[in-house]
């Protein structure tokens, strides 16, 4: 996984992920954020929706997996909110 310089939004980062291993780490740091920096955790959810988007878009086999993997971050309870 590779992050890259690309923004997407206001705290947005696209990251170059390859595989559902990829989106599984990012899940996970977006659930140690939710602990202690919620806008933090918001952020990472951002960037890693943006960036299995733009996997599906390029036609990655693996981009089912990863976006349900993805959306497990819902699940997260952490406050949302956009200015």
């Amino acid at each position: 996984m590779v992050v890259t310089g690309f923004y997407c939004g206001v705290n947005c980062m696209l990251i170059d992920i390859k595989d559902f291993n990829d989106v599984k780490q990012l899940v996970e740091l977006t659930i140690n954020n939710a602990k202690s920096d919620p806008e933090l955790a918001h952020s990472n959810e951002d960037s890693l929706y943006w960036s299995v988007l733009d996997a599906v878009a390029n036609g990655n086999p693996n981009a089912i997996d990863m976006a349900k993997e993805a959306l497990k971050t819902k699940e997260i309870d952490f406050p949302r909110w956009c200015a």
